[in-house]
């Protein structure tokens, strides 16, 4: 039987941050979903939790992809051309948007994909979906063409440590998750990749970079000297590197309990990671709520919604 236990990540801190009550839908009124005897509501914000929209789907799709070519590397597996390996993704966009179209996610929404554009009956152009699929195939070609891809091409298998895997560490009991999307010793160094597929540009924080060398530490034993975190924003094709050094560990580990604090503060039962709706509020930047996932099921964006229209 499955456990809801508590644990800790930047994700979760990130939407804990924008609103609590989205992220009570999200760790807590969700679940279960998946069960027969699911009831109505938890099912519904079940499928709503599984919901991605175009702009965070062209991050899934590229990763996959890349995914799926290092792991072939890895197994010494000869790769496609480009242009079989392209079609190949865009041939999934598109079963993905038939699959959200059709409603195929009400009944299976880890299998399926389901936009909250479709849900939601948001005004998309064709236009601007297939500037969604224009946008996946210059990333993945600017990943392709790169001098980074070149060298990994040449990869020893043994030096390949994870691909795209969902990890974690224990930080005083505390479960961290961390997902590296690429890790490989190169130089003496382990690499930590991450790849960007978005417009914005974004650096990476301390604390990612403090997580990412705790869970090195505690997996392979390897020091924060010798870890380097390598954003790579494909869309501008822009290479970022990051060090350890100047992290203050000690401050990053104080920001994790307290925002941990402040989570379990609002628990029914903070041991068995019990929770309320009625304690978590929702947020205060409204302009949040009219992007939100749960907008469909949650009470306090219905009662702004009456009340704007009154």
């Amino acid at each position: 039987m499955l456990v809801n236990e508590f644990s800790w990540s930047h994700s979760r801190d990130r939407l804990f941050s924008e609103c609590q009550l989205k992220y009570y839908y999200h760790y807590y009124g969700s679940w279960g979903g998946w069960e027969k005897n699911a009831s109505e509501r938890i099912r519904k914000l079940y499928v709503l939790k599984n919901l991605t929209n175009r702009k965070m789907w062209i991050g899934t799709v590229v990763h996959k992809t890349i995914e799926s070519l290092l792991s072939k590397i890895k197994n010494g597996e000869i790769l496609d051309t480009f242009e079989n390996i392209n079609e190949e993704m865009i041939e999934s966009m598109r079963k993905d948007y038939k699959n959200s179209v059709d409603g195929k996610y009400n009944n299976n929404p880890k299998q399926y994909c389901g936009f909250s554009e479709h849900v939601y009956f948001e005004p998309v152009s064709r236009s601007e979906w297939k500037e969604i699929s224009e946008q996946a195939e210059h990333c993945l070609r600017v990943f392709w063409n790169s001098d980074l891809f070149e060298k990994f091409k040449s990869s020893d298998a043994q030096y390949i440590l994870e691909i795209e895997k969902l990890s974690y560490f224990m930080l005083d009991g505390i479960k961290v998750y961390v997902s590296p999307d690429y890790c490989v010793i190169e130089d003496g160094l382990v690499n930590v990749y991450d790849w960007k597929a978005g417009k914005t540009l974004s650096d990476a924080t301390d604390a990612q970079l403090a997580c990412y060398a705790l869970y090195a530490s505690q997996t392979w034993g390897v020091e924060a000297e010798l870890l380097r975190l390598v954003e790579y924003n494909l869309y501008h094709d822009v290479i970022k590197e990051h060090h350890c050094d100047g992290v203050d560990f000690r401050k990053v580990k104080e920001q994790i309990f307290e925002s941990v604090v402040k989570m379990k503060s609002l628990l029914m039962d903070a041991e068995g990671n019990m929770a309320l709706e009625e304690s978590f509020k929702p947020a205060e930047d409204k302009r949040v709520c009219t992007r939100c996932k749960f907008r469909g099921a949650c009470n306090s964006y219905e009662m702004e919604t009456a009340e704007a229209a009154a």
